[in-house]
């Protein structure tokens, strides 16, 4: 009973998956391969009367105010700081860099091609819904793998080989990580 359902799991989440985790190794790949994408980059001229202001608990909505001063759309989701820097999030979609310099402040509209794109989702620079997705996925892959040596170590004529291969996969692993 434990293998019939174990090879159930393991099917029907392999099948669902298997569309998101082959485009997941394919814009992995591309990025390792040295395939990263590119972005079209547009300077926007600050406007040396507009006070941005990021001090207090609200930045998104100062940068909402900021991108709304320029007659930019500000459909973010939410915002990341690093350094001196803002960045709108999804940046998988045309995004936009804030960069403060004592009290003035550089904007730059961010457009990525789609292979960078790709590479932003997979990097989980996506969507807020999307992020969720990577998350269940992740959590699918390890069903997935757990139901698949389940399911080789069920079968006395295959245990050997999966242990043998199993414990090759491993050692390579520890090898080359550490």
């Amino acid at each position: 009973m434990l293998r019939q359902n174990a090879a159930k799991i393991h099917l029907y989440a392999a099948s669902f998956l298997a569309p998101i985790i082959l485009m997941i190794s394919i814009s992995g790949g591309l990025y390792l391969f040295g395939f990263k994408g590119t972005t079209e980059n547009s300077m926007i001229e600050s406007d040396s009367n507009y006070a941005f202001n990021i001090s207090g608990s609200n930045s998104e909505q100062a940068v909402r105010d900021l991108l709304n001063h320029h007659g930019l759309d500000s459909s973010f989701e939410y915002v990341k700081q690093g350094g001196n820097s803002i960045f709108t999030r999804p940046t998988s979609e045309d995004s936009f860099v804030i960069t403060m310099k004592d009290d003035s402040y550089t904007l730059k509209k961010v457009e990525p091609d789609f292979i960078k794109k790709l590479v932003e989702l997979h990097k989980g620079h996506g969507p807020l819904a999307f992020k969720t997705l990577q998350k269940l996925t992740a959590i699918g892959l390890v069903l997935i793998l757990l139901t698949g040596i389940i399911l080789a170590l069920s079968n006395k004529r295959n245990r050997k080989t999966s242990l043998i291969t199993m414990g090759a996969g491993f050692a390579l692993f520890l090898v080359l990580a550490f």
